[in-house]
């Protein structure tokens, strides 16, 4: 399931996702750095059980991906 394009310009983005019962996969892929790269993501997800329910993506390039995984009750 994807959830679009966003911008990170440094603001806070909310957008609601429902994780399932178990394993969920999250990735993050950098399409573009900006005119400061690399991209560094923040993500917190809540109602997670297992893994860290904060986590950053660090020196994102363009055309990289990184994947998070928490599980859910």
């Amino acid at each position: 399931q994807s959830f679009g394009n966003y911008v990170l310009d440094g603001r806070a983005i909310s957008f609601p996702l429902v994780l399932v019962a178990g394993q969920n996969t999250i990735e993050i892929v950098c399409t573009n750095a900006g005119a400061v790269p690399p991209a560094i993501v923040e993500l917190t997800l809540s109602n997670v059980s297992s893994g860290p329910a904060t986590q950053v993506s660090r020196a994102l390039q363009p055309g990289q991906i990184d994947t998070v995984i928490v599980t859910a009750p």
